[in-house]
């Protein structure tokens, strides 16, 4: 069919005036290509096919789960590098159970609830981390002592590791590897809208409760592209790259925003702030953190200019 269709094209063209003679040896290309099978017409998609198997998926949240439980301990010479670990392989696993299938949506809400909450128990001790390397950054002139880990921070870290083990087997149980094919183009979708929703007008204006909000709103966003990208190959390298610099740069905003309102509060907060540091002093230091907080300002609204 398609020989007979090129046969009439080359005819036609011979006969054709100079204005159409372009155009025709443009269809003729195509079809001759469509001839030797290399071409479908409308194969071309503006995206991938949005399914990957179910075994890659759940290989993925087990695996995640591995690291957030036992978070390379050999690697981190301290429990807030190790907290840290931990609590980002916890974002990657809900991250990527929000993509489980209609099926298995209920049980994947409630696995991510209770990883939620692992995480909620360890975020004053991370809260605590950040803080101190802020305050570092702020004053060069000092540099706070080294935080020990107390008894109660070592009991909540091995309580966390163990009730992930729990939910990890309890993953195991609960989903069962199939043949299936999960569809994600509805949950891939979901989390784009999500993000542009919480998505500032402008960034110069914006509180830091919204750019907060959007940072949580993007997290999924880029958690779910990093492990899509190998299996689907969608989105695109400089789109991740995109997302992960957007990441960093409201993370740094958001811990400068901490440590202002903790700053305000001296010397209420004398259990968390260095003894050092004293009124006069923290009044210099939240000047330094807004001068920050204006550049970091700039930056974000750089990067968001480029994504689509």
């Amino acid at each position: 069919m398609v020989q007979k269709y090129l046969y009439l094209i080359k005819r036609r063209a011979e006969s054709a005036s100079l204005m159409y003679q372009s155009a025709c040896k443009t269809i003729i290309r195509k079809f001759t290509i469509m001839a030797e099978g290399s071409l479908v017409p409308n194969s071309r998609k503006k995206h991938p096919d949005f399914s990957i198997a179910y075994g890659d998926w759940l290989d993925a949240i087990n695996t995640s789960l591995t690291h957030a439980r036992t978070p390379e301990l050999n690697s981190f010479t301290t429990r807030a590098e190790r907290t840290h670990k931990l609590r980002a392989a916890l974002k990657n696993t809900r991250a990527l159970l929000r993509l489980a299938p209609p099926t298995d949506r209920r049980k994947a809400r409630r696995f991510r609830r209770q990883l939620a909450l692992i995480a909620d128990s360890l975020a004053k001790d991370r809260d605590r981390h950040v803080l101190r390397e802020t305050l570092e950054n702020l004053n060069h002139a000092f540099a706070c002592a080294p935080h020990s880990d107390t008894i109660k921070s070592m009991k909540r870290f091995k309580k966390a590791c163990a009730e992930i083990q729990h939910v990890q087997n309890e993953v195991f149980k609960k989903f069962k590897i199939t043949a299936r094919a999960i569809k994600l183009k509805k949950y891939i979708k979901r989390a784009q809208n999500r993000e542009r929703h919480h998505r500032p007008d402008h960034v110069q204006t914006a509180t830091a409760t919204e750019l907060h909000r959007w940072r949580l709103a993007l997290v999924p966003v880029l958690l779910q592209g990093k492990f899509l990208r190998p299996l689907i190959g969608y989105p695109s390298v400089k789109q991740i790259k995109k997302f992960d610099r957007l990441r960093s740069l409201l993370g740094d905003f958001n811990d400068l925003e901490y440590a202002i309102a903790k700053l305000r509060g001296v010397p209420q907060q004398a259990a968390i702030m260095p003894k050092m540091i004293e009124a006069k002093r923290a009044v210099k230091l939240i000047e330094r953190a807004q001068q920050k907080q204006a550049h970091l300002r700039q930056k974000i609204s750089d990067c968001l200019g480029t994504l689509p």
